[in-house]
């Protein structure tokens, strides 16, 4: 035959009273706290909005539970004077506050990401969006939704977003490619030309040296100051210049136009704060 155990167990008036105070006034959870509140008030002579009424009561510090459950002590007691602590009115004109800043805020956070977003390429965008997925949050949304995933080749995403980027910028008045001059001159050369030419050039400079001799007149063209402007993508062009000859004044002024005319200001800002 199965033993019977019987189970008994209090309720204490105050553990609901601070429990509900900390729901609303800690979390902010109005529902919650009224929830408990009204469970720890049922009774046969209170209806549903009575007793919401003395609820509201002791989250306004006038009045609290007190007493154990089952027993005579426990039920709803009037404060002569009401705990200051405590009041509804006063704390929701602090969340209404609250909110007033961080809408102010987010504004201003608005703001600025737009203005960083319109600096950015789409190989930019999808970096931030992978960084974004890679913390350990879940259902979590891109930064960026005007941007296609990032696919699963390594490298495809940057080359072929440097290619789309040449060829669907804006009209320009010199070519993407070619020699630039210490004096500032641009030489536009085909897309993978730009070897022959410098020999050619080199050559006609009467430029000579090893590198020259074994055929590498764009190697003699770097050692001589003259940049590069390339791109083995057939992306938009990056220059590659002499790790011992800095670029000239007259050839940063020029890529910082090259760049401001192809919309990619942060490209020329480089070349502006280098001067």
């Amino acid at each position: 035959m199965a033993e019977h155990k019987s189970l008994t167990f209090s309720i204490e008036g105050k553990i609901i009273t601070d429990v509900a105070r900390e729901h609303f006034y800690v979390r902010n959870d109005m529902a919650k706290a009224l929830d408990l509140l009204c469970s720890g008030l049922q009774s046969d002579q209170l209806n549903e909005y009575e007793r919401m009424a003395l609820a509201l009561r002791v989250l306004d510090g006038k009045a609290e539970i007190r007493g154990t459950y089952p027993g005579d002590s426990y039920g709803l007691y009037d404060l002569d004077e009401p705990d200051c602590r405590f009041s509804i009115a006063d704390h929701i004109g602090k969340l209404a506050k609250k909110l007033e800043t961080a809408e102010s805020e987010l504004h201003d956070l608005q703001v600025k990401f737009s203005l960083v977003a319109e600096g950015l390429s789409d190989t930019q965008k999808r970096e931030a969006n992978s960084a974004w997925f890679s913390l350990d949050y879940d259902h979590r949304r891109p930064i960026f939704d005007d941007v296609e995933p990032v696919p699963l080749i390594p490298g495809l995403t940057s080359q072929l977003d440097s290619f789309l980027e040449r060829m669907t910028g804006p009209e320009t008045t010199t070519d993407d490619y070619g020699w630039l001059e210490p004096s500032g001159k641009f030489h536009e050369v085909p897309f993978g030309e730009h070897q022959g030419w410098a020999w050619k050039k080199a050559l006609e400079l009467g430029f000579s040296g090893e590198a020259f001799d074994r055929g590498l007149g764009g190697d003699v063209l770097l050692e001589h100051g003259w940049v590069l402007l390339y791109n083995p993508g057939l992306g938009l062009a990056r220059p590659t210049s002499s790790d011992t000859r800095p670029m000239t004044k007259a050839q940063r002024e020029f890529l910082f136009d090259y760049y401001t005319e192809r919309n990619r200001p942060d490209l020329a800002k480089k070349y502006l704060e280098d001067d």
